[in-house]
């Protein structure tokens, strides 16, 4: 049940392993969230939603979601002018969780695109709606090469074991300096590894 006290997150990455989770645990909680995704050559965004919310059985709480289809290269994020301006309105928070996760050198360029470049448009929609609020999904990984311990603080590692760390890395550096310089409070969250539930599976 939607609950109104709670704010309206922007949550990205929705049809990934962690955002999932994230959608529906919001969901669950009454949270009303706007999905900011892509459609694959196969299906819309509202099918990869629905064919979700039907894993975790809340079908239900469809109601509490609104799907927006983006393009994180695109100016205003590829949403029409009038829409986007909605959608500025009522967003209260961003939960930043869409990325790139794959770990190999021949896929340099998709990965900085995909965890670097694109984040000029999710950090000016942030900006543009005056989020109270704006989280970063990263990973404990940005501590480098042969370090053990990740401190609470913006990595200068130089050194990574691969690629999507250093994305990653560089992702934080980029949210960290614009947020301050526009006055955005903001988390950077940084898992290890994620795996499924013990019991579940799921």
């Amino acid at each position: 049940m939607f609950d109104k006290n709670k704010p309206i997150i922007a949550l990205t990455g929705a049809t990934g392993f962690l955002g999932s989770h994230l959608m529906a645990s919001m969901l669950s909680g009454g949270y009303k969230i706007i999905i900011l995704g892509r459609p694959t050559k196969e299906e819309t965004l509202q099918e990869r939603i629905s064919k979700l919310l039907r894993w975790f059985g809340i079908e239900e709480l469809a109601g509490q979601l609104e799907l927006v289809e983006i393009d994180f290269l695109e100016p205003k994020l590829g949403i029409p002018e009038a829409e986007y301006k909605n959608l500025c309105a009522i967003t209260e928070q961003i939960i930043h969780c869409a990325s790139d996760t794959s770990f190999a050198e021949r896929k340099r360029d998709t990965v900085f695109k995909s965890n670097v470049s694109s984040l000029e448009g999710i950090l000016e929609f942030a900006a543009n709606a005056n989020v109270n609020i704006f989280h970063y999904i990263s990973t404990a990984y940005v501590a480098g090469a042969n370090v053990t311990i990740c401190k609470e603080r913006i990595s200068s590692a130089t050194d990574f074991l691969n690629v999507y760390e250093e994305s990653k890395a560089r992702a934080e550096s980029i949210i960290s300096t614009f947020c301050e310089k526009n006055e955005i409070p903001y988390t950077i969250i940084r898992p290890s590894i994620i795996y499924g539930d013990s019991h579940t599976g799921r």
